[in-house]
């Protein structure tokens, strides 16, 4: 007991009377390590206290491990619940963003998922509103039966309904557990057959006016062989001696009527020909200065021709169609500058430029402007059709040449038109 008194006193340690409780488990535990007391803790085996000191060194460390390795598992749970969340967010918003519609029911027939598309499709404005609704109350009853089937079938069905006046593919799968498990629901994929309907009318139109146009090529082809014969025929009558001047005077209306209608017939020929183009390395500057020689030999000295044109600019085309492009916009400004009480001006102007969105392709942008009559706002939609135009003498093929000879160069035209302040025709080619 004194030895123990010692212990305490050691530590600087004075037992009272109110410590005396606190006291006694380390008196008991003393007692208990003495050799030969034959005393020990109740329910304590004595070689556990006495291993206490030796075990203590280890339990620590073991603790603080095991509190460690709680929280790097916590740590981890945390960020595989936020990965989940986050894939699981993601395949919402791909389905939501789907250009085809999704719709996704359970075992008992409950909506549990659906897009935009998929309730545009059925005449919902809301998507939400559907969710936990049954499809034979929400859905047609032929498609509704349609769902069920591919819920007792398991297999993928594929079939055309018609919703709302429009078709619309529609494919079912089973949703099950595992290859050989039960059914859990059944997915419905929609697929909007309207633009493809579209696209099959087009081409029917397209072959129809192919149709049209070779037999319009040919009609014109029969056309030019009597009308040869014609103008021949009035030439020799214009030769002999007729008794009335008035007949020579028709046969002058019938000769120049004759070569207004062979330049039609071969405009149209051009415009209708598929030959396709020999097309090479040209340089597009010596084209526009030839076609700026060719429009200033017209002799129009009302009109001002300026150009901007490089030295050299290297493009890949047909000279020779090329320069009918440029020429016949060129003639265009010409005649809508001739109607100006002051001088006109028509620029040519050639620059470096990429193509329009989203090409963005080097290339070559040529601007033929004018400060003419400009294009009323009616006719602006119809510049480039053929047989359209607003001359007195005029064919109306020169701008749908023009289109298609860019086109084929793969390139692009464009037109800008304020009526009485003059016109901005763009051509894009690709260098």
């Amino acid at each position: 007991m004194a030895d123990l008194l010692d212990l305490y006193h050691g530590h600087g340690l004075e037992p009272t009377a109110g410590e005396l409780p606190d006291f006694l488990p380390l008196f008991l535990e003393f007692i208990s390590l003495l050799p030969d007391t034959g005393l020990h803790l109740p329910l304590v085996d004595p070689p556990v206290v006495a291993d206490y000191g030796a075990r203590q060194k280890f339990i620590l460390p073991f603790l603080f491990f095991f509190a460690l390795s709680l929280h790097v598992v916590a740590l981890l749970a945390g960020r595989l619940t936020a990965e989940v969340s986050r894939v699981r967010i993601l395949n919402e918003e791909i389905l939501q963003n789907m250009a085809g519609g999704v719709l996704a029911a359970d075992r008992f027939g409950g909506i549990q998922f659906i897009n935009g598309p998929a309730a545009k499709l059925l005449g919902v404005r809301e998507a939400d509103s559907l969710r936990g609704r049954q499809i034979d109350d929400m859905l047609p009853r032929d498609l509704a039966d349609f769902l069920r089937r591919g819920m007792r079938e398991g297999e993928r069905l594929t079939q055309e309904f018609t919703i709302h006046g429009s078709p619309v593919r529609i494919s079912v799968t089973g949703v099950g557990e595992g290859e050989s498990g039960p059914l859990r629901g059944v997915v419905a994929i929609f697929n909007d057959l309207s633009l493809r309907t579209q696209i099959e009318e087009m081409t029917r139109r397209a072959e129809r006016f192919q149709a049209l146009l070779e037999m319009s090529a040919s009609m014109a082809h029969e056309i030019r062989n009597p009308l040869a014969s014609i103008r021949g025929a009035a030439q020799e009558l214009q030769s002999s001696r007729l008794p009335h001047e008035d007949d020579r005077q028709l046969l002058n209306v019938v000769v120049r009527e004759s070569d207004r209608l062979d330049e039609i017939i071969s405009e149209f020929l051009d415009y209708a020909s598929d030959r396709p183009m020999e097309m090479g390395l040209c340089d597009l500057a010596e084209v526009l200065h030839e076609t700026v020689l060719l429009l200033e030999a017209r002799g129009n000295r009302n009109v001002e021709i300026r150009k901007e044109v490089p030295r050299s600019m290297l493009v890949r085309g047909a000279p020779d169609k090329l320069k009918q492009v440029f020429l016949n916009l060129g003639i265009n400004a010409l005649d809508a500058c001739s109607h100006n009480v002051k001088i006109g001006h028509v620029l040519v102007k050639c620059t470096p430029a990429r193509g329009p969105q989203p090409d963005l392709r080097e290339g070559v942008l040529v601007e033929v402007s004018d400060d003419g009559c400009g294009v009323p706002r009616e006719n602006m939609g119809r510049v480039f059709d053929p047989f359209f135009t607003t001359k007195p003498k005029g064919v109306g093929m020169g701008l749908a040449i023009a289109r298609k000879i860019v086109q084929a160069h793969d390139g692009d035209i464009t037109l800008e038109s304020h009526e009485g302040k003059g016109t901005q025709l763009k051509v894009w080619l690709p260098m």
